[in-house]
């Protein structure tokens, strides 16, 4: 099941992060509607100092969860918050995310968007290859 309890994500790389976008939009707690671009294959989320995404908020705690890419797929990591992070619901210390999952982390709720970027490669002689231009 992709929300059960993982031992630990394996070490994080670029493998492939570049052909995913992903942002996580606040939909319950101050900044609702806010969106955050995950902007590297290893993302942290909380109250700050250091974070990529810092909130105000002291159910949160300071480094509350980690957004992961690794082998192909993103993660949401707890790193040991105080009050834990909740993916759909379930607690959680490593959960594999898929696009419109639920993060619960303090007193926030967040939506995960991610999409693959698509990449054309168009065959010679097809529309996007060597056509004559019309002039």
């Amino acid at each position: 099941m992709r929300n059960e309890m993982h031992a630990g994500v394996q070490k994080a790389g670029n493998d492939g992060f570049d052909r995913y976008t992903a942002s996580l939009i606040v939909v319950a707690g101050d900044g609702t509607g806010e969106e955050h671009l995950v902007e590297r294959p290893r993302w942290l989320v909380g109250r700050g100092p250091d974070v990529d995404a810092g909130f105000d908020d002291p159910e949160m705690s300071q480094r509350h969860l980690r957004i992961e890419f690794a082998r192909g797929r993103f993660h949401a990591v707890d790193l040991d918050s105080t009050n834990g992070t909740r993916v759909n619901g379930i607690g959680i210390e490593s959960a594999e995310l898929a696009h419109g999952d639920r993060i619960e982390a303090g007193g926030h709720v967040f939506q995960i968007l991610i999409e693959r970027r698509e990449r054309c490669s168009w065959p010679q002689g097809s529309a996007g290859g060597d056509v004559p231009r019309i002039q």
